[in-house]
């Protein structure tokens, strides 16, 4: 799943960034385009809140990220078993 470091609000942005680029190289945007768009503007919309509020949206980005991310590897396990 995703790893977000604890450290700047910047590094936390590139790692989302990255973990969505990954999912989107991956087909994810074929699997749920609606929610990969939802997580993509989460995490625009993060980086332009205060301090407090970023925490906030970071840490339900990183849930949404992870269950995203779960949801897309079973799918896709699913697919390669069939």
């Amino acid at each position: 799943m995703t790893e977000v470091c604890s450290g700047s609000s910047a590094l936390q942005v590139t790692d989302f960034q990255t973990a969505i680029a990954s999912l989107r190289a991956a087909g994810a945007d074929k699997f749920d385009p609606v929610q990969l768009h939802y997580l993509e503007t989460l995490a625009l919309h993060t980086t332009s809140q205060v301090p407090g509020v970023q925490r906030l949206l970071n840490a339900k980005l990183t849930k949404a990220l992870d269950d995203f991310t779960t949801r897309f590897e079973l799918a896709r396990d699913e697919a390669l078993d069939a």
